[in-house]
């Protein structure tokens, strides 16, 4: 299990980002799971309160992986609602031959501050291992994906079918250094240049058997987001892990 303290972080839009696919290469059967949370606040000349939690649960099997996960950032600035995202995420993996993977998964996610009452996503596909040892990990897979949206003061739901293409590295530069990244980018089927997509980097530094350092950074884009919505929402975190 992973316990993450915040130590500090910085939050532009209101974009939570999960990462799904950190969990390829561990070892063992069995359950595990993590935590993560934070909480900042500042007065004076700027009166603002930061909340952010976050955690997941993995389940290993000879064959098979089931993961929950879910995050949720809240922030009032001068005693006013100023950002605010829910989303949980379910995905199931099963080892087909060799180093080939079938994904499944489904998404609910919730963001006011983007006008996104609810965003619903379904999908199925595969994934790759392209490289798996004690130095670092290669993998790449594609689903395809239905997206269900709901946006606020609009009328109905919108429902689009997606290709969702993804990227998994990490690299171990010493034994106490990782470096890990992936990306997703989803194109409409009928259109593509109608795309969402997200980068996360991330750098893990090994303080003891036990704990360690993490700082990383992501950045989600939008090209058709509702009126009135950036395209383009970052992150960056820094914060301690403990395992169990």
């Amino acid at each position: 299990m992973i316990l993450v303290v915040a130590l500090s972080a910085t939050t532009a839009g209101a974009g939570v980002i999960l990462n799904t696919l950190d969990a390829i290469g561990a070892d063992g059967t069995g359950w595990s799971g993590g935590l993560d949370g934070s909480f900042s606040a500042t007065g004076g000349n700027t009166d603002q309160v930061t909340l952010s939690a976050g955690g997941r649960t993995v389940w290993r099997g000879e064959r098979d992986m089931w993961q929950l996960r879910g995050n949720m950032e809240y922030q009032e600035t001068s005693s006013r609602e100023s950002a605010r995202s829910v989303v949980g995420h379910l995905r199931q993996n099963h080892s087909l031959v060799g180093t080939l993977h079938s994904v499944a998964f489904a998404q609910i996610q919730h963001n006011p501050f983007q006008r996104l009452q609810s965003r619903w996503l379904f999908g199925a596909g595969g994934r790759w291992d392209v490289l798996d040892d004690q130095q670092g990990s290669l993998s790449l897979g594609a689903t395809h994906m239905v997206e269900i949206e709901r946006i606020e003061d609009e009328q109905g739901r919108d429902t689009d079918q997606r290709l969702s293409a993804f990227l998994f590295a990490s690299r171990r530069l010493s034994p106490s250094l990782k470096l890990s990244a992936v990306g997703f980018i989803q194109p409409l089927w009928s259109d593509l240049d109608d795309r969402r997509a997200m980068g996360n980097l991330a750098l893990e530094v090994s303080l003891t058997e036990t704990v360690s350092l993490k700082v990383g950074g992501a950045l989600e884009y939008d090209s058709h987001p509702p009126a009135g919505v950036d395209t383009k929402d970052w992150q960056t975190t820094t914060g301690l892990g403990v395992r169990f």
